[in-house]
């Protein structure tokens, strides 16, 4: 079975009280998971995508999804909005168009927050 990683990077910009998320190419970050070390591969991803620590970040499982034969892991984590991103695009979560994206971004934020 594959097993695929998914993170919500998303970040509280305190001047305009806008969430944003981490998006590249319109979707979230992702890696597939070749060992059973869920906590590294969330570290190992965030390093690929920000300028960052990821030792001190907390990370939440928002949702597991099973199709045929793989496995979709969601987690989420909150960042201060000073730290730079090496890949992706920094997206006001109201400008996000995929419904999908949305909504499980939406549970994200309601487990962080």
């Amino acid at each position: 079975m594959q097993v695929n990683i998914k993170v919500i990077v998303l970040h509280l910009d305190l001047n305009t009280n806008c969430h944003y998320c981490l998006l590249e190419n319109n979707e979230l970050p992702t890696c597939t998971l070749d060992t059973p070390d869920v906590p590294g591969a969330l570290q190992v991803l965030l390093i690929d995508y920000l300028e960052i620590d990821p030792e001190w970040v907390s990370f939440y499982l928002i949702e597991a999804v099973g199709e045929n034969a793989s496995l979709s892991l969601v987690y989420t984590c909150m960042i201060p909005s000073i730290i730079k991103n090496k890949k992706g695009t920094w997206i006001n979560i109201g400008d996000i168009e995929d419904e999908i994206i949305k909504t499980t971004l939406f549970q994200a934020i309601h487990k962080i927050v």
